[in-house]
């Protein structure tokens, strides 16, 4: 097997110790010209994080040991030796607390407080357990098995272009460090690439001594899986062309100053391996599950002209680091090369539902919510100024965001009032929602389709019906809610309860989502004008009530996602439960 190579960027020194070469005598360092290669055995990051450690496989001075700093240096691995190093990713990291992810669970697939991990044995396979996933190895682009990062990216991947389908591999870091050989083919068959990624949020801990353990080696894991698919890719000569990372939930005062620090790591990263431009060195932004669909829309050449209103710019969002909504609009468009204007001169507008000046929410327990007039009223009047008044012909070019809650839209008032609405999100965190919706109403904007009318219509309702009747406040998670008042009607052989957490029962599951499908298809039907003829089928996926999939029966994109073979099939096969549904996994891609 041929030997990775270090390549000095810009003339440099290599030394015995990390300080600077300055402090060093001449027989402790090396310099080396621009454009230098040497051979190395192996090569690590070292306890400085700006630098590597490399082992020499012929020695300078009888040493083999060196440092070299990351910004002046690039690591040219071979296929062999990326992909091995890959393999070795927990060795190489040193980690003791997390476990492997290589032909393993990611973080993403592990059972969790919150839900049921679709992997058997708890992420530990192979085990004695058998598989029941419909997909063994996912597109390298799903970065979870829900809704929002699942088969909503399924429909998104097919409205970009076909020649960005043909040129450009989109891959999720975590994927490709967990099955690399899976997605080879797929590098191979394409010119540029684009990478994917996250660093997982820091909820409320307030300073890096409190982090525990894992959450430690989890940055650090997920920072090596960026060097290795970047050594990776390039090993086989491919362009990388865009890299689109962001910070997960981080509500603690610490958090704007955690991502400032890893901000920089991530930055050293891209520089020592050639991509030290502003093309890459961008600020990163908060967010996580939007980054997918972030890096699909990034690619379209063209720009989108956007108009911005917000009932509240000044709100703070609670996971955002306390972002503003101003400040998650700005960073959000920067990401998507959106251009803000703030005349009628635009391609499309935005609407943007917030909490009214004054309000605290911070602690964003579903259950502290209590009925607010003042709310009420306020969200009242930015609907009758803004949205009541659109003429018709303006509908196909307006977007809704409903930001007043994570995860599911807060009333019904941010419904749009017809069902030619451009795009319409109310799920997760702002950063979250804006990014996914805004890259939808992106996509949808410059697809070239003739069934364009149509597919806008179906993502649209799909989107209201999943955001606002299956995971919405006041429609459905309030304890006095439509649907659970519904719930609590039914005869004892049949109740069940909804909730947020885990379902350990499948009957339970089952007897669930019977309600659910008729919830949903009687309140669209109801409260969406135009919509009566149009039946919505939920089909739950991964026990995650709130993250279920949603097809329309006259659906022209419906992608399925991954799900439990093992289980009743009217409920929880989208192929068996649902119409017109489509396959699209890692064969149809490659």
């Amino acid at each position: 097997m041929q030997n990775p190579i270090i390549k000095a960027l810009v003339s440099t020194t290599i030394k015995q110790f990390t300080v600077n070469s300055s402090q060093l005598p001449s027989s402790q360092k090396h310099s080396l010209q621009v454009g230098t290669e040497l051979e190395v055995s192996s090569y690590k990051a070292s306890a400085s994080v700006d630098h590597w450690e490399v082992t020499l496989k012929s020695p300078i001075g009888n040493i083999v040991k060196w440092f070299a700093y990351k910004p002046h240096v690039v690591i040219l691995d071979t296929p062999d030796s990326a992909l091995d190093r890959i393999k070795n990713l927990h060795q190489v990291g040193g980690f003791k607390v997390i476990p492997p992810i290589y032909q393993r669970a990611t973080d993403q697939d592990r059972a969790s407080a919150s839900g049921k991990g679709i992997f058997p044995c708890d992420g530990k396979f192979p085990c004695g357990q058998v598989d029941q996933r419909s997909e063994r190895i996912y597109l390298p682009f799903v970065m979870a098995t829900r809704r929002q990062t699942d088969s909503m990216v399924r429909q998104a991947y097919l409205l970009l272009s076909e020649d960005i389908r043909r040129d450009t591999a989109f891959l999720i870091a975590d994927r490709l460090c967990q099955n690399p050989k899976a997605y080879i083919k797929y590098i191979e068959d394409k010119k540029n690439i684009v990478l994917i990624g996250s660093f997982i949020g820091i909820d409320n801990y307030e300073s890096f001594a409190t982090f525990p353990d894992w959450l430690k080696e989890l940055h650090s894991l997920e920072l090596l899986q960026l060097e290795c698919s970047i050594a990776l890719i390039q090993s086989y000569g491919k362009s990388i062309v865009d890299i689109v990372y962001s910070m997960g939930d981080s509500p603690s005062n610490y958090a704007r100053a955690f991502r400032v620090e890893m901000e920089k790591k991530y930055h050293n990263i891209l520089e020592s391996h050639g991509l030290g431009t502003s093309q890459f060195l961008r600020r990163l932004p908060w967010g996580a599950d939007e980054t997918t669909l972030v890096s699909f829309a990034r690619q379209i050449p063209d720009k989108l002209k956007l108009k911005v209103v917000m009932s509240n710019p000044k709100f703070l969002h609670h996971y955002d680091g306390g972002a503003t909504t101003e400040e998650l609009v700005t960073s959000t468009l920067e990401e998507l090369k959106i251009d803000r204007v703030y005349d009628n001169n635009f391609d499309v507008q935005v609407f943007i539902f917030d909490w009214k000046p004054e309000t605290n929410v911070s602690n964003y327990k579903f259950k502290t919510y209590a009925p607010n007039t003042q709310q009420s009223n306020f969200d009242q009047a930015f609907v009758d100024n803004n949205i009541k008044s659109l003429s018709p012909n303006l509908h196909s070019k307006a977007i809704i965001v409903d930001g007043r809650n994570p995860n599911g839209a807060w009333d019904e008032l941010s419904i749009p009032p017809s069902d030619q609405f451009l795009a319409f999100g109310s799920w997760g965190t702002l950063a979250n929602s804006l990014g996914q919706t805004l890259a939808f109403a992106k996509l949808l904007h410059f697809y070239k389709g003739q069934n364009k009318p149509s597919i806008q219509r179906q993502l649209l309702l799909e989107a209201i019906a999943h955001d606002v009747f299956i995971i919405g406040h006041a429609q459905v998670q309030h304890d006095r809610s439509p649907l659970q008042n519904l719930l609590k009607k039914q005869p004892p052989q049949n109740r069940t309860q909804y909730h947020r957490g885990t379902y350990d029962d499948v009957l339970d599951v089952e007897k669930l989502f019977q309600a659910i499908n008729q919830f949903v298809n009687s309140r669209m039907s109801m409260m969406m004008p135009g919509v009566a003829s149009t039946k919505f089928t939920v089909v739950p996926q991964l026990w995650r009530v709130f993250e279920s999939q949603v097809f329309t029966s006259d659906g022209e994109l419906s992608v399925a996602g991954v799900f439990r073979k093992d289980l009743n099939p009217t409920t929880f096969d989208p192929f068996i439960a649902a119409k017109k549904v489509q396959k699209f996994g890692l064969d149809e891609l490659v």
